[in-house]
């Protein structure tokens, strides 16, 4: 796979989980240097996984951390 198609489809998979957001959403979080690379399942509170909750991948300044949806919108408003 060429380096080309290879961040183009990066690109589009860190596209497909910033939709979750709103249009402002994202753009208050890229001002504020935040990045949305991935998506992960996240178990509940009792650790179990059919009742958890989608965790966002975010890069801020090289920091690579895990957020829910709230967590996100919270750092985006």
């Amino acid at each position: 796979m060429s380096t080309a198609l290879r961040a183009s489809s990066n690109a589009d998979r860190a596209n497909r989980y910033a939709r979750d957001f709103s249009r402002d959403q994202n753009k208050r979080l890229k001002a504020k240097g935040y990045a949305i690379i991935g998506a992960t399942w996240l178990p509940s509170v009792d650790g179990d996984f059919a009742n958890g909750e989608r965790g966002y991948t975010l890069v801020h300044d090289g920091c690579f951390m895990i957020r829910t949806y709230a967590e996100v919108v919270a750092l985006a408003a």
